[in-house]
């Protein structure tokens, strides 16, 4: 009886791995769809939610993103630059990056350049409707950010940043003006 048990109990955990398995070679799927040629240039709208405040935050720009960058520029409210690099997050001309920002770097260039490498390593993948779901595996992520969604057919047209906090940041995408 026992074995028979320990049989079944073995046989579900391998159907749920398979599972998972199926869940990310899915979302993965999707990633490379929503993948575009580098170098890319966008336009977006930011939405920041706060907890606290009655309506979101609206930022709006252009970004550039190339193989080894990010350029993000925003226009409105103020005009203001960050490029975003292996290296960290760059304000303006600045020649130091803010501290700390280089795994928030990493993760950004990953999610914009659709890294599949770095995003299966950093976060559970699962589709949900015609967005890839990204659930963070450390726990020190975790502890800052609940989920990530990376939404669009083909190509990222909205990425929304989930925090643990409650706040939450959409960010949608258009083609820049040829």
């Amino acid at each position: 009886m026992m074995r028979l048990f320990v049989l079944i109990l073995a046989f579900m955990l391998t159907a749920g791995v398979k599972a998972d398995t199926e869940t990310s070679e899915q979302a993965l799927k999707k990633l490379s769809e929503q993948a575009q040629p580098l170098p890319l240039t966008v336009i977006f709208e930011q939405r920041k939610y706060l907890s606290g405040l009655p309506r979101a935050l609206v930022s709006s720009g252009e970004m550039t993103i190339t193989e080894d960058a990010i350029l993000w520029e925003t226009q409105k409210p103020q005009k203001q630059s960050l490029k975003i690099t292996e290296q960290g997050i760059f304000k303006d001309s600045q020649q130091t990056s803010a501290t700390g920002s280089e795994t928030i770097a990493e993760l950004l260039l990953a999610i914009l350049k659709q890294d599949e490498r770095v995003l299966q390593q950093q976060f559970s993948l699962s589709l949900q409707k015609n967005c890839v779901q990204m659930v963070p595996n450390s726990d020190t992520l975790a502890g800052v950010m609940q989920r990530i969604l990376s939404c669009g057919n083909t190509r990222v047209e909205r990425v929304e940043l989930h925090e643990t906090n409650g706040n939450r940041t959409e960010i949608n995408f258009a083609e820049a003006p040829q």
